[in-house]
């Protein structure tokens, strides 16, 4: 699972981080958060111009576990 940060384009507002297999998902999991079925819902509620709403992922560097010799 990958997570995505969501933000405003525009405003440059962070409207959250989300874990999805997609950015669609994570565009429908924020909907939610917000009280709406999913991303499609909200946009007829609330529109925005046409890439005004972006999801960018959030880089992770690989942890590597370190043992000690006892």
């Amino acid at each position: 699972m990958t997570t995505y940060t969501i933000s405003n384009r525009i405003s440059g507002i962070t409207l959250g981080q989300y874990d999805a297999e997609t950015p669609a998902q994570a565009l429908d999991a924020m909907a939610r958060d917000a009280g709406y079925d999913d991303y499609a819902e909200a946009c007829a509620v609330a529109p925005s111009d046409n890439g005004e709403i972006g999801t960018a992922e959030v880089y992770k560097p690989h942890r590597r576990a370190v043992c000690r010799a006892v």
